[in-house]
């Protein structure tokens, strides 16, 4: 028995790598023939945290989290200690998201990140037409503080008016717009009035922005319709949220997380099919 039982789990061990093998393949067979598609597209990350808030959960539990940051960010964990977690993400934890997007998106034409000063308004813009100069055509990914009437970039807000106003004339060729801002749902047709093809926003307070934008952009260059790997990113933050507050109760950011989620829950505007052959 011991003997059949030893080539049962050999067997299996077989089987398993196969599959993980043909899965990869797969994965990029499915990358390379998006390839052309993503080659005529530039994706426009906008990732500023321009928040002074104080976030009291950040402060209970820093002795937790920063030796954590500490590896994320490679830095030395004496130099988190006395910053405030909207100063640790202003400082390093917006180039390590920009680095992990652009990754996640891999196979584009071009990508440009704006954080910090040139997250400003004005270099939106600017960047903007230089990519329609260029004939790309642009998607967008905007993690951003915000409201339903603005969008808050470097130091400023922008109202949605002013957005249209600035924006609406130029004739610019944009795929889609994935906003983390919460109440995003307000300016959805802000973007599908400047020639928008797809944008999603979430109802009210957005609690789930750490993982859904990489794992949006990890199902989007595959080739899954914009609001498939929306709902398929947002679904996977959502339970990664439930399996922490399972197995450590201890460490609930979101202590009403039924709340989180209804607020958090996202909407769409112009093509909700839109995808890369679009």
């Amino acid at each position: 028995m011991r003997k059949y039982f030893k080539y049962w789990w050999r067997g299996l061990a077989v089987v398993i790598i196969v599959l993980v093998i043909a899965s990869c393949a797969r994965d990029k067979i499915i990358l390379h023939n998006n390839l052309a598609s993503l080659q005529k597209r530039a994706l426009v990350l906008v990732v500023e945290d321009d928040d002074t808030t104080s976030f009291s959960e950040y402060e209970n539990y820093k002795n937790f989290i920063n030796p954590i940051f500490a590896f994320l960010f490679k830095v030395d964990k004496k130099d988190l200690d006395s910053k405030t977690l909207p100063q640790i993400i202003d400082d390093y934890g917006e180039d390590h998201i920009s680095a992990r997007f652009k990754k996640a998106a891999q196979g584009y034409g071009k990508t440009v990140i704006l954080t910090d000063e040139r997250a400003s308004y004005g270099s939106f813009k600017q960047t903007l037409s230089s990519l329609n100069r260029q004939g790309y055509i642009a998607d967008i990914l905007l993690d951003l503080h915000g409201s339903g009437n603005s969008a808050w970039f470097y130091q400023e807000g922008v109202v949605k008016e002013r957005i249209v106003k600035d924006l609406s004339g130029k004739k610019l060729s944009i795929g889609f717009v994935y906003q983390t801002l919460c109440y995003g749902k307000g300016t959805m047709k802000t973007w599908v009035n400047i020639g928008a093809k797809a944008v999603n926003g979430s109802k009210s307070s957005n609690a789930f922005t750490v993982l859904s934008p990489e794992r949006f952009l990890h199902y989007w260059v595959r080739g899954v319709n914009f609001q498939e790997a929306v709902n398929k990113a947002y679904g996977e933050e959502l339970f990664v949220w439930k399996i922490i507050n399972m197995f450590l109760p201890e460490f609930q950011l979101y202590e009403e997380l039924p709340e989180a989620t209804e607020s958090s829950r996202m909407f769409f505007a112009g093509d909700e099919k839109y995808t890369l052959s679009s």
